[in-house]
């Protein structure tokens, strides 16, 4: 997929500054970059609900794109296709060939879902989300997609699924949540030998450009005044580990170049993070005390920043999952 960053694993808290992939031939060029600028910055404050569907779509392929890259770097066996089993850490590989009940929860628009069933012929998946934004009509046959609140009981009987995944849900679920209802209600469902998967954004960055860092720290801020679990990649190891039908918790994070150093990758994670201030521009602009003019300027520098080769600056994915055992 383009020009790339190399990723790796990292233990636990460890915090390592991504490396460029050695046996690349990754070269950089700005000339496809979209540097955003105070006069084109009204489609970027104001981005329509196709512009962020095809973001969410475009990230489901670049996070593949960065964990299949970990996979290698961390020797794993390429024979069965590093590309297929991209989309989660857990081993179910075999499982899934053979044919095994699935469930993404908080599904949004179905992209895993259908990349999944598609690889997967001989396995069913259900999508559930609390809003429907997910394909209804053309989708493949194994692939079902249901409205409901995860919260209030999820629709299926015991020892259901072979795999439960769940993907950037930290504002969905607050840690009450994940304690007292979500993580029973998920090994309800979930049958003896299966696999709970979770993917959430380590919420640090490595190198910051300032402005950037300006906007994580406000954004961690405003997260914990609305009772968001900003910490849920980090927390949920210890909370599975702490569950008694729950084996084999395992940890795994992969870094995500941001801006010009890191190629085609990191130029699209630049005009997201650009896009993800200026959604939340009134409540930003608010905290740091800005007039929307000065706020539209402060993006135009980030957008400056981010496609400098001044800062290599990255964040990172954390997957965690556990089996079930009784």
């Amino acid at each position: 997929m383009g020009n790339h960053i190399g990723t790796m694993f990292v233990p636990r808290k460890k915090k390592t500054k991504p490396s460029l992939d050695s046996d690349s031939s990754t070269t950089f060029s700005t000339t496809s970059s979209t540097l955003i600028t105070t006069d084109s910055l009204s489609k970027v404050l104001d981005p329509d609900d196709n512009v962020l569907m095809d973001n969410y779509n475009i990230q489901h392929y670049i996070f593949k794109h960065t964990w299949k890259v970990s996979k290698e770097g961390k020797g794993e066996n390429d024979t069965i296709g590093q590309w297929n089993i991209a989309n989660f850490s857990a081993p179910v590989h075999e499982a899934l060939e053979s044919g095994i009940n699935v469930l993404d929860i908080g599904c949004g628009p179905g992209t895993w879902i259908l990349d999944m069933a598609t690889i997967y012929p001989k396995s069913t998946f259900y999508g559930l989300d609390i809003s429907p934004a997910y394909p209804s009509q053309i989708k493949p046959v194994n692939a079902e997609f249901i409205t409901a609140d995860a919260l209030k009981g999820l629709p299926f009987g015991d020892d259901f699924f072979g795999l439960i995944y769940l993907r950037f849900l930290n504002k969905s679920f607050t840690k009450d949540d994940w304690q007292n209802k979500l993580l029973d209600e998920l090994m309800r469902v979930t049958n003896i030998g299966g696999w709970i998967e979770t993917m959430e954004s380590g919420l640090v960055l490595l190198n910051p450009a300032p402005n950037l860092e300006k906007i994580w720290n406000a954004a961690r801020v405003l997260l914990e005044e609305n009772g968001v679990w900003v910490d849920m990649a980090y927390g949920l190891e210890n909370l599975l580990k702490s569950h008694p039908q729950s084996l084999n918790v395992t940890f795994q994070e992969a870094w995500h170049a941001v801006g010009a150093w890191g190629g085609k990758d990191g130029e699209i994670w630049a005009t997201h993070m650009i896009q993800s201030a200026a959604i939340t521009g009134q409540s930003l602009s608010q905290y740091f005390g800005m007039t929307l003019e000065e706020f539209k300027k402060f993006v135009t520098e980030l957008s400056e920043q981010l496609h400098s080769f001044d800062y290599n600056t990255s964040f990172s994915t954390i997957r965690v999952f556990c089996q079930k055992t009784r």
